[in-house]
């Protein structure tokens, strides 16, 4: 049996948790992107940059994501990683299929009984925040989680060191920078060396 989930942010296609949807057929089937129907505060919340839908229907905005078909399996590891029931909930909410981002194709096929057209209003599975103090719930609201959001996210195997995604990115590249130097230098004495 196959459960609708929309996911809204780490776990998108190009994010840092989007892994665990990637086990492949016939496990999971990315079916489109979306919008919720109702507004949500989605916000980036504490000095790890999480982002947290929040239920509190009628706040925030309408918030964009991905809808995925998911066998029980992955719903199971889904939920473990999202700390069902403890942190998380896993609720039912309306979403609307957005334009020209429904897949065709084999997959697509495969729930030919759920109709995936462009405006189409369909029923999934979410995950919302469910204990939270007042400061996470009065941040800003988002409705789609960039780029940018994505690179301040802190892993939670990194939360100990207190390290973002972008400062890891800004010393891998001064690592690289720091290696093509040294290879530089290396190179340029290399040459010296034959010449003298």
């Amino acid at each position: 049996m196959y459960t609708l989930v929309f996911v809204y942010g780490t776990l998108r296609r190009g994010r840092l948790n989007h892994h665990h949807l990637e086990s492949g057929p016939p496990k999971v089937f990315f079916l489109g992107r979306a919008e919720t129907v109702d507004r949500f505060p989605f916000v980036i919340g504490t000095q790890f940059r999480v982002p947290y839908l929040l239920d509190r229907k009628g706040e925030g905005k309408y918030v964009t994501g991905e809808i995925y078909a998911v066998d029980d399996e992955i719903l199971e590891r889904l939920d473990i990683l999202e700390g069902v029931p403890n942190y998380y909930n896993r609720i039912e909410i309306e979403v609307s299929v957005l334009p020209e981002e429904v897949p065709f194709g084999s997959d697509r096929s495969l729930f030919h009984h759920i109709s995936l057209a462009s405006g189409k209003t369909i029923t999934v599975n979410c995950y919302f925040r469910i204990r939270y103090d007042s400061e996470l719930a009065n941040l800003p609201a988002i409705s789609d989680y960039t780029d940018e959001y994505a690179r301040e996210y802190v892993p939670r195997h990194l939360r100990g060191t207190g390290t973002s995604m972008l400062q890891m990115q800004r010393t891998f590249n001064q690592k690289e920078s720091d290696a093509a130097a040294e290879a530089s230098q290396h190179l340029q004495v290399s040459r010296r060396t034959r010449v003298a």
